[in-house]
């Protein structure tokens, strides 16, 4: 694998890396704004029930100093208590959407995270896969050298061998020459040598 291979993967992994974690940071300030959200409601709760029971008790303290006294008043009194309670009701109405609106919202988060982690885990998967891919190739490159050193080597011991017999083949010829020379010599020597000793038995003869 090249140089500028790995460097283009390592950017690439980083690239991911960068996005996952500015995606699990997102995830956080949602949540964050999730408990944020939850701890509002249940203050706006207590705040309401609060001021419905401040009502109440004004209603009864009301209720026990006139009496009997005035009739009319009382139902004016109770008319505004349906008109509360009937502003109760619909703020209460819009706790409920907003209630559903929250959960739906975090429900939401919940998928997110759950794709967030799926995605996580394929893309370690992925990694992985790709690892075992490098691992695979670099093993196949590294037998396919010892190969290629292998059979340069054969050559080399075939080419030193083939060096070593055209040599000793010389050699031996070079030898057999040598021994031709000194036996053509050695038969010119005896000849010269006979043909002296039959001058000589010429001239003992001669005299």
């Amino acid at each position: 694998m090249s140089k500028e291979r790995a460097a283009q993967i390592a950017e690439k992994d980083a690239v991911k890396y960068e996005q996952m974690k500015r995606d699990a940071e997102i995830a956080k300030t949602m949540m964050e704004e999730h408990e944020r959200l939850i701890k509002e409601e249940n203050a706006a709760e207590e705040k309401r029930n609060k001021v419905k029971a401040q009502y109440n008790r004004d209603l009864e303290k009301q209720l026990e100093e006139q009496g009997k006294k005035k009739q009319e008043a009382y139902e004016q009194l109770l008319k505004e208590k349906l008109m509360i309670d009937e502003i109760v009701r619909k703020i209460y109405e819009e706790d409920q959407l907003e209630r559903q609106q929250k959960l739906e919202k975090v429900n939401t988060i919940r998928r997110y995270i759950e794709e967030f982690k799926k995605e996580q885990a394929l893309w370690r998967k992925k990694k992985h896969e790709e690892m075992e891919g490098e691992n695979r190739k670099i093993i196949e490159f590294a037998k396919m050298q010892q190969q290629r050193e292998e059979d340069r080597m054969a050559k080399v011991q075939e080419s030193e061998e083939k060096r070593l017999q055209l040599q000793n083949m010389r050699l031996e010829e070079m030898l057999r020459q040598r021994e031709d020379l000194e036996q053509v010599q050695q038969e010119l020597y005896q000849e010269e040598q006979a043909e002296i000793h039959k001058k000589k038995l010429k001239v003992s003869f001669g005299n």
